[in-house]
């Protein structure tokens, strides 16, 4: 497409279009290579297969617009709102888009290699088989968005906002995502190993959980079922009300992790550090701990039927109110019932009402003890914000470095070709 005029604004490679009012404007297929854009309404216009490489779209307004298969390689999109807007297949290789909204977009199998993301807002955003090779996500706000099946290989997350986003099959392998909030995610299939969970929260203060038998229970707070998780750091890691149903955790780093009411039924346990872990009522059925390390670990009124701790070690291990039975398999020497673990099912014969009421009991009383940790927690979580706030003034202040040294290239290069245009009319009129 050549130059054209929409609105009274010709469209042109180079055009300058500074606060021009483009909204639902139809450019399918333009060519603005190197435009300058800076706080241009493009809402909810076409921009299907439009070349937008190289140009200036600072504080830009692309709410709703429809971008597929546009090319915005290397185009400054600091600050724009790019929210609801349709980018399937976009390439974005290289795009900056520091603190840029892109919340609920859909970026399917756009390409955002190299692209700088950091405190971006993707929301509810839509990446599925994105190509985020290379690209910065620090602080980047990735809550309720659907990364399924996404490559976040060796990716820096930490601190990252990930509640409540869709990561099934995701490959998160030694990523790291210390201090990451992970409350609520579904990490289902999610290849997490040798991943840096340390201090991550991967709970849900909502939990309902129970040992209880009969029961079905659905786990509600982030759900790493059949994860791969083997020689992960999760030291320190808030897993409370996990579900880490047939989760690898062989070789993990467990140390001091917040275990209660986690799903672990089926999980591969092997020679993993608990020491100090706290797996208060949490459900180890069929869970196999050989050669894990459970010294000084809170095993209170955790269900441990069919659980194998062959091999490991439970130094000042505490069992109390903990239910057994006659599959639970012992280090050898160690008697259960001498640490104060029930040797078997307190609550065989009870019927569905009176189970019920006894889960409703245990609830309260987890509600209370929860509660009890709430100053611990928020002051946790307190000192984590204070250094998120601060790294993110520290990036505010370069952004607007970084602004005025691209207004200034972008005025250099417009005298530039004003200059050449001038020159070119001169030649013309001597002829």
């Amino acid at each position: 497409m050549g130059a054209v005029e929409v609105n009274g604004y010709t469209i042109e490679p180079g055009a300058y279009l500074k606060e021009a009012f483009l909204a639902r404007a139809n450019l399918s297929g333009a060519d603005l290579t190197g435009a300058y854009l800076r706080g241009a309404d493009l809402s909810e216009a076409d921009l299907s297969r439009v070349n937008l490489s190289e140009v200036n779209l600072f504080k830009a307004n692309l709410r709703g617009a429809n971008l597929i298969w546009a090319n915005l390689s290397e185009a400054d999109l600091r600050w724009a709102d790019l929210s609801e807007a349709g980018l399937s297949g976009a390439n974005l290789r290289g795009a900056n888009l520091i603190w840029a909204n892109l919340s609920e977009a859909d970026l399917s199998e756009a390409d955002l290699s190299e692209a700088e993301l950091s405190g971006a807002n993707l929301s509810e955003a839509n990446l599925v088989r994105a190509n985020l090779d290379g690209a910065n996500l620090d602080g980047a706000d990735l809550s309720g968005a659907n990364l399924s099946g996404a490559n976040l290989s060796g990716k820096d997350l930490s601190e990252a906002r990930l509640s409540e986003a869709n990561l099934t099959d995701a490959n998160l392998s030694e990523a790291n995502l210390s201090e990451a909030n992970l409350s609520e995610a579904n990490l289902t299939d999610a290849n997490l190993r040798g991943a840096n969970l340390s201090e991550a929260d991967l709970s849900n203060p909502n939990r309902i959980y129970s040992v209880l038998p009969h029961i079905d229970d659905d786990p509600r707070g982030a759900n790493l079922s059949r994860a791969d998780l083997r020689d992960a750091n999760l030291a320190g890691a808030d897993l409370s009300g996990v579900g880490l149903f047939q989760a690898n955790l062989e070789g993990a780093d467990l140390r001091d992790a917040m275990l209660e009411g986690a799903d672990l039924r089926g999980a591969n346990l092997s020679r993993v550090n608990l020491r100090g872990a706290d797996l208060t009522e949490a459900n180890l059925r069929g869970t196999d701990l050989t050669e894990a390390n459970l010294t000084e670990a809170d095993l209170s009124e955790a269900g441990l039927f069919g659980a194998n701790f062959s091999d490991a070690d439970l130094t000042g291990a505490y069992l109390r109110g903990a239910v057994v039975d006659n599959d639970t398999q012992w280090p050898e020497g160690f008697d259960p019932v001498v640490r104060t673990a029930s040797p078997v099912n307190p609550y065989e014969g009870w019927s569905r009402k009176e189970l019920k009421r006894e889960r409703r009991r245990l609830h309260l009383q987890g509600a209370v003890s929860r509660v009890r940790e709430m100053p611990k927690l928020r002051a946790r979580r307190a000192g984590r914000l204070q250094r998120q706030a601060e790294r993110l003034t520290d990036l505010a202040q370069r952004d607007i470095e970084i602004a005025y040294e691209a207004d200034e290239r972008q005025h250099q290069r417009r005298v530039r070709r004003q200059e050449r245009r001038m020159d070119r009319l001169e030649r013309r009129r001597s002829r």
